[in-house]
């Protein structure tokens, strides 16, 4: 399988990518589960040459898609003393 994709630009900006099937393996998602996908993109403005990057890495392959959020709850257990968890899903 390749390290990128090729993106096609149409005169709305819009993106679309191409990615043909052939570089799919048959269980290609189990092989990235606990892997972050990496968003790149470079952009230069036609007129000035300037060029702008951002990365993004915040997507996770998994295999549930719930996120598990611990509010309001102490960060350290005292012995003996009740203990209280809040979370969210």
């Amino acid at each position: 399988m390749s390290n990128s994709l090729v993106f096609q630009l149409d005169a709305r900006g819009t993106a679309t990518p191409i990615l043909e099937m052939r570089e799919l393996q048959l269980n290609w998602f189990n092989v990235f589960v606990g892997s972050r996908l990496l968003i790149q993109a470079d952009v230069t403005e036609a007129s000035s040459g300037t060029t702008e990057s951002a990365n993004n890495t915040e997507v996770m392959f998994v295999h549930s898609p719930y996120v598990i959020k611990y509010e309001h709850t102490a960060k350290y257990f005292k012995k003996d003393l009740p203990f209280e968890v809040r979370v969210r899903f």
